[in-house]
């Protein structure tokens, strides 16, 4: 975790909020300062789009190698890593 800014690992199931939901509403908080990385088992694209429409940086599956996982964590957690940046759309699928 980086000083003033909070990295979110985010789930897309979960009870009694999905994860997008969740993304969503945290993303909008103008009191928040945050990326969110979303890790999950689905692979299906409506979730891929809809996870990036609410404001996620990345969309990781399970399933990946566990040294991609480790490289895109590290990427999304950088410092020079930034929801407007080239890192926010590295993270593979």
């Amino acid at each position: 975790m980086n000083e003033g800014r909070l990295d979110v690992l985010m789930d897309i199931q979960m009870p009694g909020m999905d994860g997008l939901e969740a993304t969503r509403r945290l993303l909008s908080d103008p009191r928040t300062s945050c990326r969110v990385l979303i890790l999950t088992t689905f692979e299906q694209d409506d979730y891929v789009f809809e996870a990036l429409r609410v404001g996620a940086s990345g969309f990781l599956v399970k399933t990946a190698p566990p040294d991609e996982l480790i490289t895109a964590i590290r990427s999304h957690t950088s410092p020079q890593c930034s929801p407007s940046s080239a890192c926010a759309t590295s993270f593979r699928r």
